[in-house]
């Protein structure tokens, strides 16, 4: 297993590093001096990520743990690569080999190539292409991290201070890291931010908010007829519909649900194969 940069960029989850380390009748080794925070990051990025951050000090307490202990002669070895970047693949009809580049942070930070080389032996190369988001016009974007700058989900301005009425959630928000589970604590807490916004300040007994009123929702006018007014979902679907945009109802992702439970019975494969495309999803859903 290679990955480009160090085990304080690693992508893994704490959790899953720890079980790949128990697998039986396998040994997990790590390069030797990779696991070194300091030998290929002059700018101590990686230290103090190790340091300061609780999800990258687990990954690399596991990591670091494996770079520790010997090899107990098991069956099977995986090992375990950082700093190194594969650039050519050998064999003519099928996979012999591979040369890979030694790479490093330069002293601003950026990911740099070394020019140093070294050759391993393969039989098959399987390529995790990972995910990285990209800028979107007038949005404030670090392009180290490629996330969008922000503080509990609320998007931060060149300044650092939070911009009125923009958030932010998931892998944009954080980077490409965990689980669906992650994601959906990660989107409970932008939205407790947009809701202690949109709460229009706290009474003399009640806790200070980080931003009260900034997002103060209208109060309807004095002649205003709540039974002639539509709602908010019956706004939101007529906006959506203006734009062309047909959202994926709670009913379709049961449709969706009840599909995917058919295939498997019908493949024999548990109770849920996954649709493979978006198409299928489509039908699915009754598109």
């Amino acid at each position: 297993m290679i990955g480009r940069r160090g085990p304080a960029q690693a992508k893994f989850t704490t959790k899953e590093l720890r079980e790949l380390g128990e697998l039986e009748g396998v040994d997990v080794v790590v390069g030797e001096g990779e696991t070194d925070l300091h030998a290929f990051d002059p700018t101590g990025e990686s230290a103090r990520l190790a340091g300061s951050d609780r999800h990258v000090r687990g990954n690399y307490t596991v990591i670091s743990g494996w770079a520790e202990r010997a090899a107990q002669g098991q069956a099977r070895r995986l090992t375990v690569r950082f700093w190194l970047r594969p650039v050519e693949i050998h064999g003519p009809e099928r996979v012999t080999g591979l040369t890979l580049e030694r790479t490093r942070l330069d002293e601003s930070g950026a990911f740099t190539p070394t020019g140093e080389y070294e050759a391993l032996d393969a039989q098959m190369v399987l390529r995790s292409v990972g995910y990285q988001s990209v800028p979107l016009p007038g949005v404030p974007f670090d392009e180290r991290s490629s996330t969008v700058p922000n503080a509990a989900g609320r998007v931060l301005g060149p300044d650092g201070q939070p911009l009125p009425g923009e958030y932010v959630a998931g892998w944009l928000k954080r980077g490409p890291t965990g689980v669906i589970g992650t994601n959906k604590s990660d989107a409970a807490q932008t939205v407790r931010s947009l809701l202690a916004d949109l709460a229009g300040g706290p009474g003399p007994q009640d806790v200070q908010l980080p931003r009260a009123g900034l997002l103060r929702y209208p109060e309807p006018g004095p002649d205003a007829d709540p039974a002639a007014e539509p709602g908010a979902a019956a706004r939101l679907a007529e906006l959506l519909a203006a734009r062309g945009v047909r959202p994926v109802s709670y009913a379709d992702w049961l449709n969706i649900e009840t599909a995917e439970k058919d295939l498997a019975a019908a493949l024999g494969r548990g109770t849920r194969v996954k649709l493979a495309s978006r198409d299928d999803l489509h039908r699915a859903a009754g598109r």
